[in-house]
């Protein structure tokens, strides 16, 4: 991660699968999807998608957390 990268940890279950979104600095002059919500368990992406706003993130990660409630 660069020094202008932030993680938020959105949801974490007991068994360590959590969701976090990274905001990105844009790499190129047009770049508009700056978050990326994932969902991860250790080093590897179980799922992931970008956004443009800090607000789509939040309620993707409302919808995905009910797709990975069951333990």
């Amino acid at each position: 991660m660069s020094k202008t990268d932030e993680l938020v940890l959105l949801w974490k279950r007991k068994d360590g699968v959590r969701c976090v979104a990274l905001k990105r600095a844009p790499t190129r002059p047009h770049d508009t999807k700056l978050w990326e919500l994932r969902v991860v368990r250790l080093s590897r992406i179980i799922k992931r998608e970008a956004f443009e706003g800090f607000r789509a993130v939040m309620r993707a990660a409302q919808i995905w957390r009910a797709d990975f409630l069951v333990d």
